[in-house]
Parts: structure tokens; C-alpha cells; sequence
């Protein structure tokens, strides 16, 4: 048990981090201002030696790590914990969507409480790390318990309203240039509104490269089992 606790630490650092979530977000935010001055340093010194340039990307990257840490830590471990029943109730796929607004608004708070709206990577870094913590809860929930409506053009107008949300949600704190959380979201509906098997065959490659080849093959069965039932 011990071996599998270290290898989860190795594999998610920010499992190593206690202490209260305002704790947290400050020494995020503490972070944020010693990669600015290396960012900052870097500029300014661009025409130093290589070594020197080299010492202030490798602390600018260290603390854009410690920045990561922190963010997925204040996600995972703080609202994860404090929004758990609101999490479980997520459902994907279903008329009504309240259950996934409610999180959103949630996450939306939970943002704001702990860093200022769109000022600083600390913000668009904790948006990102909710955004994925909602979605993998929602592509789980699909795979556990696929949507069961009235006909396949429900569950394909479903899961687009779904997306919508999570869409709005991501605007939020996302730029065009971060990382597209919502992708496989946009494939699963390619997936179950393909007009033939060779589209629907290509989107399921897609979201096996995606999320890895045994979630990406779990949730095609189950987006099956949606239009087919």
C-alpha cells in the first residue's frame, strides 16, 4: 500500500500538498510572481550568456510547475472534497442538465473566491484544472450509465446542450491557445451523429488517441448502447 501511495505521488505531485485551500492559492499566487520576474528577467537579459539565460527558463518553468501543482491541488483536493455530492450528481447525456449547471456555477465561485477574474495565470490555471475534474466526471458517468432517450437525435441534442455548458463554463479562463479540454466531448457527438461507419469509425480512433485506448473503447460501447436503445 505504501508503494502505491508513492507512485500516486509521482505521478501527482500535488497529492504531497496540504494545508487549507487559501493557503494554497497563495503560494500559487506567490509563484506566479517569481515566474513573471524570471519572464520578465529573461527579456531584459537577452543578451546574456547562455548559461544565464538558461538558469532563469529553468526557474521559469519550475515555478509554472509549482503553479500546476497548486491549481490541480485547490481542484482535486479542496473542491472536489467540498462539492463531492454535487459531482456525483452530474449526469450527461439527460433533458434536464441542472445537475451540470449547478457544478459549473460551482466552479465558477470556487475561481473567483481564491483569484481575480482573468488577471493571472493562477485563474486561467485552477479554470483549467476544474474544467478537466468536470469533465473526466462527466465522460464517467456516460461510460457507467449511458444516457437512455427516446431516439438517437436526443441523445446526440443531449450532449450538445451538455457542451454548451461546459463551453460557457471554459470561456471563462481559457485562451484559443490553451489546452482543448473540451475536445473529446466535440468527438463523442461526431461519434454519435456519424452518417456512416467509416466517420464513426474514425471518431472513435480519435477519442481512443484522446483519453487512452481502454476509456476511449468504454465509452464508444457505451455511446452505442445509447443510440441503439
Amino acid at each position: 500500500q505504501q508503494q502505491q501511495q508513492q507512485q500516486q505521488q509521482q505521478r501527482e505531485p500535488w497529492t504531497q500538498l496540504g494545508g487549507s485551500a487559501f493557503t494554497l492559492a497563495a503560494a500559487a499566487e506567490e509563484a506566479e510572481a517569481l515566474r513573471h520576474f524570471c519572464a520578465e528577467a529573461l527579456e531584459a537579459l537577452a543578451e546574456a550568456s547562455a548559461e544565464v539565460l538558461t538558469v532563469f527558463a529553468a526557474f521559469t518553468t519550475s515555478f509554472e510547475k509549482e503553479i500546476t501543482s497548486r491549481c490541480t491541488a485547490l481542484a482535486e483536493a479542496h473542491f472536489a472534497t467540498d462539492h463531492h455530492d454535487a459531482l456525483r450528481a452530474v449526469r450527461c447525456g439527460r433533458a434536464d442538465n441542472s445537475a451540470l449547471q449547478k457544478v459549473v456555477a460551482a466552479a465558477t465561485s470556487f475561481i473567483d473566491m481564491h483569484f481575480r477574474r482573468g488577471s493571472n495565470l493562477c485563474y486561467c490555471w485552477l479554470g483549467l484544472a476544474l474544467e478537466r475534474l468536470i469533465v473526466a466526471r462527466w465522460f464517467h458517468q456516460f461510460r457507467r450509465s449511458p444516457p437512455k432517450p427516446s431516439s438517437k437525435e436526443d441523445v446526440i441534442r443531449f450532449v450538445a446542450a451538455d457542451e454548451k455548458v461546459l463551453k460557457t463554463f471554459a470561456a471563462h479562463f481559457r485562451s484559443e491557445e490553451g489546452e482543448d479540454v473540451l475536445r473529446p466531448v466535440a468527438v463523442l457527438r461526431a461519434f454519435l451523429s456519424a452518417p456512416d461507419e467509416e466517420r464513426q469509425q474514425a471518431s472513435a480512433h480519435e477519442l481512443c488517441q484522446l483519453l487512452g485506448d481502454a476509456h476511449g473503447r468504454a465509452l464508444t460501447k457505451a455511446a452505442q448502447l445509447a443510440i441503439l436503445h
